[in-house]
Order: C-alpha cells, then sequence, then structure tokens
C-alpha cells in the first residue's frame, strides 16, 4: 500500500570486544510501535576500512519475527559480491501484513529461507518458504539491487484458497479453490514483462505473456491471455453479477496498441455453443471514460446469458445480441443495440448503470413479433392495455 505509513524509533551502539576482531552491533527500537532489537557482529576491522569481503552475522527480532542473516559481502560501498544466507521465522505474521497495510486474512506461522549471492552484476536470488498453507517461492537475477531495478525473477505461489489470496488485495466474492500461480517477471526502469505467467485455479488454467513499457501505464501495452476450462460462475461473487453460468469456457484476449497510442482490446469467450466477443479501445486512466467497444452474443440458451445480465425470465431459445457501449461518466451507452430470437426482434438505444446485473436501464425500444402478447408472456413480461 503507497500510502501505508511505517514508524521507525531506533536508538543502538557499536562496540569493540578485546577477545574478537569484529565490530558489535546492539540495536533498540520500534517499528509501528512493534519493539525491534537487533544484535550481531560485522568484520573484521580490516575489512571494514577497505569496504571489502566484509563478515557479518545479523540478527533482528520484531513482533515476533526473527530474521537471521551470515555471510559475506564482496564489496560493501554497492553491497556488490554477496554471499549471505537469510533465515525469516515468526509464529504469526500478523504484525508484517499490517505493516504492508493489507486486511486480515488467513494467519499463521512463517517461515522464509534464501540465498543472496553474487549475480555478476547485481544478486542472484533464490528463496521459499510458506505462510501455513501458502507455499512460495522467488528466484533470479537483481542487477540494480538498491534501485531495486533491472530484475529478471521467476515467482511462484500456491495455497488453498484463492479467497484469502483475493483478500489480501481486497478483492472480495471470490471462491474457495485451491490455486497456483508462477511467471517470470523482468523489469528495466519503467518496462514490465511477464512470460509464461500461469494460474491453475480449480480445473482452470490461465496463461498470459505481455508486456508494459511504461509501468504502471498501459500505454503501449501488449499481452497475450488464454484461459481455458474456466468457469465464469467463480467470478459472480468478485463481479456482483448474481449468476454466471456454471460451464467451462475458453477465453482468448489480446491486448495492444495502435500507431496512434490507443489502447485496443479484443475478446473471445466460448463454450457449449456460445460465443461473445467483444472489441473496442481502453479510454484514458485513471476513470477510462471514452472506452467504447462492439459486442456479439448468440447461443442456444438465452435463459443462461438473461440470468447474467439481469434479465431472469428469458426463454431458453437461440438467440443473437449485438450492438456498441460506450463508457460515458458514471453509465455506459448502449446504441445499435439489436437482439434476434425466433420470435423476438429488439433494436435499443439508452444508458444503463453497469453491465452485468445493472439496477438503472434507460432506453428506447423497437419491438417486432407474430404475436407479441404471447411472446411477452413467454418471456415474464405482462403487457399492459
Amino acid at each position: 500500500d503507497q500510502d501505508q505509513d511505517v514508524r521507525v524509533l531506533l536508538n543502538g551502539e557499536l562496540g569493540e570486544r578485546k577477545q574478537s576482531d569484529r565490530v558489535h552491533l546492539d540495536l533498540q527500537g520500534s517499528v509501528n510501535g512493534i519493539p525491534l532489537a537487533g544484535r550481531g557482529e560485522i568484520g573484521p576491522k580490516t575489512a571494514l576500512l577497505s569496504g571489502n569481503d566484509v563478515a557479518l552475522d545479523l540478527a533482528v527480532d520484531w513482533g515476533g519475527l526473527s530474521i537471521v542473516g551470515r555471510g559475506t559481502i564482496g564489496e560493501l560501498a554497492s553491497l556488490s559480491r554477496p554471499d549471505i544466507q537469510l533465515s525469516a521465522r515468526a509464529p504469526s505474521s500478523r504484525a508484517l501484513l499490517d505493516m504492508l497495510g493489507m486486511p486480515e486474512v488467513r494467519d499463521g506461522p512463517l517461515v522464509i529461507e534464501g540465498r543472496i549471492s553474487d549475480g555478476a552484476p547485481g544478486w542472484a536470488i533464490d528463496a521459499s518458504g510458506n505462510l501455513e498453507e501458502f507455499d512460495f517461492g522467488l528466484s533470479g537475477r537483481v542487477g540494480r539491487p538498491l534501485l531495486l531495478d533491472d530484475l529478471d525473477l521467476q515467482l511462484r505461489l500456491d495455497g488453498p484458497s484463492i479467497a484469502d489470496l483475493g483478500a489480501m488485495a481486497e478483492l472480495h466474492g471470490l471462491p474457495e479453490l485451491a490455486y497456483a500461480i508462477s511467471a517470470g517477471v523482468e523489469r528495466a526502469g519503467s518496462r514490465l514483462v511477464v512470460r509464461d505467467g500461469q494460474l491453475r485455479v480449480g480445473e482452470a488454467t490461465v496463461t498470459l505473456d505481455g508486456s508494459l513499457p511504461n509501468f504502471p501505464d498501459i500505454d503501449d501495452w501488449q499481452a497475450q491471455l488464454h484461459a481455458r476450462g474456466f468457469n465464469l460462475s467463480v467470478l459472480a461473487g468478485l463481479l456482483d453479477a448474481g449468476e454466471l453460468p456454471a460451464v467451462p469456457y475458453d477465453i482468448r484476449a489480446t491486448l495492444a496498441s495502435n500507431e496512434q497510442g490507443v489502447e485496443l482490446f479484443d475478446v473471445t469467450v466460448t463454450g457449449e455453443g456460445s460465443t461473445l466477443r467483444l472489441d473496442g479501445i481502453i479510454g484514458e486512466a485513471p476513470d477510462y471514460l471514452g472506452t467504447r467497444f462492439q459486442a456479439r452474443i448468440s447461443g442456444p440458451d438465452m435463459s443462461a446469458v438473461g440470468r447474467s445480465l439481469g434479465f431472469p425470465n428469458l426463454p431458453p431459445e437461440d438467440f443473437e445480441l449485438t450492438g456498441n457501449l460506450t463508457l460515458r461518466g458514471d453509465d455506459w451507452q448502449a446504441s445499435d443495440v439489436h437482439f434476434d430470437s425466433h420470435d423476438l426482434q429488439l433494436t435499443v438505444d439508452g444508458t444503463v448503470d453497469r453491465l452485468l446485473a445493472p439496477q438503472q436501464v434507460s432506453a428506447e425500444l423497437t419491438v417486432a413479433s407474430p404475436d407479441l402478447a404471447r411472446t411477452l408472456a413467454a418471456y415474464g413480461i405482462e403487457r399492459e392495455e
């Protein structure tokens, strides 16, 4: 959390021991009101004077979290050529999550083991750990460690509940399903690249490759996403959609930018004879006003799609729905919307407050049907005389 306050109070002393060629460190203080204590030795003194091949043996205790580091640093001024073993353990991760500004999630014992070695240039990192039933790993290289830049890392994270993982990012409504995440991440200046990203949730697999040249902005982005066996119903709670079809879908999405710097997207969702295609542009952050796209939905059972869109009384018939949608202020403007089924044809122009399960709809409709009264009754609509 970039707005999270971290309050640090420290005092301590450096001293020499007669029987040791090293400098002794004793540190006391607090971080966010939680007591902190550090102790250890660095040296030898000749290495400290030259700044080369400095050995260290340090330990820090904070809020039940114990961190131990032992090893050497080849060049102290630049923190280069390290060879350090690190260990972190705690009976609870609550204090650490509070400092990071993360909300209450499943807590438990925290264990991390790792090594930082010479990456020539920079650092090579290899670490792994677990928080109760959550396992994670990090390996790769940090070319400019003092700036956290020139990164080439491999990440791994898996656990018993993606709902708990989502809660850490304040994404609520995800299901209690086991997950596994892995990805390669590169960063050089403002350029961020994700390669061979993979997410497995239940029976679904999602792969992602992409780049953001001006991270965190999406200008000039490029990405390819493919989801196999993805059950959209698992997103119903997150999207507050009420109900989404509980069938496995194949999802393909392409994100790109044209020569004018406009961000484009093209998404196709298929499953059990139904197809959804979205093709359009994304407006400027942070409000994304001007986002617009063309939508086409078709399938053998409009009742399932109708429940997702907030219309629970549609009959189970073949249908096709096409239209254009544009984000204007707080509402979406729908234009040239055409609905076609066996007994009913609609043309719609208007606005909705949200795309899934809308609460406010204002629209002009043109209706055509060979027997309008019977058709409306099949759709659960009573016609007023």
